[in-house]
């Protein structure tokens, strides 16, 4: 366990680096959700 013991500042680091790819794939869903209800519609 000793390793693994990061800093304030990596843990940070890792925590936003999360955040981002949450939002990114909620941009992702969201894209692909619009897409099949544009095509839907469209078609």
């Amino acid at each position: 366990m000793g390793l693994f013991k990061p800093t304030s500042g990596e843990k940070k680091d890792a925590d936003s680096g999360m955040s981002l790819l949450k939002g990114l794939l909620v941009l992702a869903i969201i894209g692909i959700i619009a897409y099949l209800v544009v095509n839907h519609y469209a078609g």
